[in-house]
């Protein structure tokens, strides 16, 4: 069972104008889900799959549900959205000949909370930015990767998209219309690869990652009114001193980042009167007309960066160099304390001494996915940093943003 960690989640999941909740409390720990429960959330196949205990391989295990159920849909499903999926990421599929799916008790749990299959969260969020005629923006890693897949499967089985077929890669434009409305405005997603801010050998340009995120950023706030934008980079940076992606690396970069997004929102609101978290909606005209040169509203937030389970005291992947002579396999992580999470405890500090509270806000996530051991692919790749996907996974962050819509940017 997963139960073992009762500690230090945060609350809210979102966290905003720098106020800190750092007490333990049980309303946001997985637990596990009714039958009924599971079967809203599910369909009949992937109820067969999360109830294997075959140790057969992720594909056998798929076909003999494919052949014992029946799929009464009118699309197949897509790959991407059926449970226990890594796509986009390589290792495809939670290896189940390392961990059987009945045995991975996530499967069947939801955090305390979020446990309502009912909810049309994302349609809800969808619908606040196409009033604002508006456009969202994934910026991050290969797990953010796997958000921006996770967002599209939420959004079809919340029927906003009805074909799946249309979301077949990362690198397209997406359009949400979350009503049939005619005059609704269809919101953009636009998903930006970055890893981190170290130039890679096939760069050109110094700090070619900032200037992708320059550009796209500026591109999308000439042609919409509102933009949100979801951020996190931090996987590649670790203990072991690699060049360029040690903690002091990870601070300055992070740090340059953020500042460029700061001055980015205050040379586009009329939030520029002030400086950082001293500033105040005084100065917003949320009256202004979409189009008629009014304020521009901009979201910042900052997801924290994911629980990592490989054999190393914090989880975290322990660089190439020492990897090959490791026995790599997804375990529990032993050094809990929020000190041994040293990436987003950076990312705290960065937004305190340079009072950015009021620009970026954290979207609490490092606690949720922390007792998430059994949850990662593992098998031949190794693989103990991506996620198999599940339609409960998400749904903190997808809460998140929308309930931040609410508040004035």
């Amino acid at each position: 069972s997963m139960n073992y960690v009762r500690f230090f989640v945060f609350l809210p999941i979102f966290m905003g104008y720098g106020v800190k909740f750092n007490a333990t409390d049980d309303n946001h720990i997985w637990h596990n889900l009714l039958d009924n429960q599971l079967k809203d959330w599910y369909s009949d196949f992937d109820l067969c799959m999360v109830k294997n205990s075959s140790k057969a391989s992720a594909h056998s295990v798929s076909n003999h549900c494919e052949t014992t159920t029946k799929i009464e849909t009118k699309v197949s499903i897509p790959i991407r959205c059926t449970v226990g999926n890594a796509w986009p990421a390589r290792s495809e599929f939670c290896s189940s000949d390392d961990i059987a799916f009945s045995e991975r008790d996530y499967l069947r749990q939801a955090v305390r909370g979020y446990e309502d299959a009912q909810t049309k969260t994302l349609k809800s969020f969808f619908r606040k930015l196409s009033n604002e005629k508006g456009a969202f923006l994934l910026v991050g890693d290969s797990v953010m990767q796997q958000f921006y897949s996770a967002i599209a499967c939420e959004l079809e089985r919340e029927h906003v998209w009805k074909n799946p077929s249309k979301f077949t890669n990362t690198d397209e434009l997406q359009y949400v219309k979350p009503d049939t409305s005619s005059t609704n405005h269809a919101v953009q997603i636009k998903f930006l690869p970055i890893y981190h801010f170290v130039n890679g050998r096939f760069d050109r340009v110094a700090n070619a990652s900032m200037m992708h995120l320059k550009k796209t950023v500026e591109g999308m706030i000439a042609n919409f009114d509102s933009l949100v934008i979801l951020f996190n980079v931090g996987l590649h940076y670790v203990d072991n001193p690699v060049a360029h992606f040690t903690r002091a690396d990870y601070q300055s970069q992070v740090t340059m980042a953020f500042k460029y997004l700061q001055n980015f929102v205050l040379s586009h609101t009329h939030n520029g009167h002030g400086k950082g978290h001293h500033l105040h909606n005084k100065h917003n005209n949320n009256n202004a007309l979409p189009g008629s040169g009014g304020e521009k509203k901009i979201r910042i937030f900052w997801r924290e960066t994911t629980a990592q389970h490989f054999p190393t005291s914090n989880g975290y992947w322990p660089g190439e160099r020492y990897s090959n002579s490791m026995k790599l396999q997804c375990v529990p992580i032993q050094d809990t304390s929020l000190e041994a999470d040293w990436r987003n405890r950076e990312v705290e500090a960065i937004l305190d001494r340079h009072h950015l509270h009021r620009v970026i806000k954290l979207i609490r996530f490092y606690n949720v996915t922390l007792p998430l051991w059994a949850a990662h692919p593992n098998g031949l790749l190794k693989d103990c940093t991506h996620f198999c996907w599940t339609p409960m996974l998400y749904q903190p962050i997808f809460h998140a943003l929308d309930a931040a819509m609410d508040l004035p940017p």
